[in-house]
């Protein structure tokens, strides 16, 4: 997934994690590192908290759905440029046997270890 928006303000991040006690003087220095940060548990860059935003738990949810599944994501980013975020997922969540239904214009594909029992419905069986 990628953005081409102004990009993450490192200053800012940097700023955030050292006023936090997440990051050391030292761990600012590296790049990778500060941009972990932003997926990182509550951690923000905003100064006041809103209805909305501040709190820190935007990007942590995605970044601890995807550790569930065995993944990663990654984010690099360019002033002025944008960002990239990269998600990597194991292989075998692609080849997961699945049940696919139609339900109108949706296709669902339903893990097979979830279903008990399936059978056909002839449409005039539906009254």
């Amino acid at each position: 997934m990628q953005d081409d928006g102004r990009g993450i303000d490192l200053r800012k991040v940097k700023e955030a994690g050292l006023r936090r006690g997440a990051i050391t003087a030292e761990d600012a220095v590296e790049r990778k590192t500060l941009l972990s940060l932003i997926l990182a548990p509550c951690f923000t860059t905003r100064e006041e908290v809103t209805d909305v935003s501040g709190r820190g738990i935007g990007l942590d949810v995605v970044s601890r759905n995807i550790a569930r599944l065995n993944g990663y994501i990654t984010a690099d980013s360019s002033p002025d440029k944008g960002t990239v975020f990269t998600i990597k997922l194991p292989l075998s969540l692609a080849i997961i046997p699945a049940l696919m239904v139609e339900a109108g214009q949706e296709v669902y594909a339903i893990p097979m270890r979830t279903i008990d029992e399936s059978i056909r419905v002839r449409e005039e069986d539906i009254a």
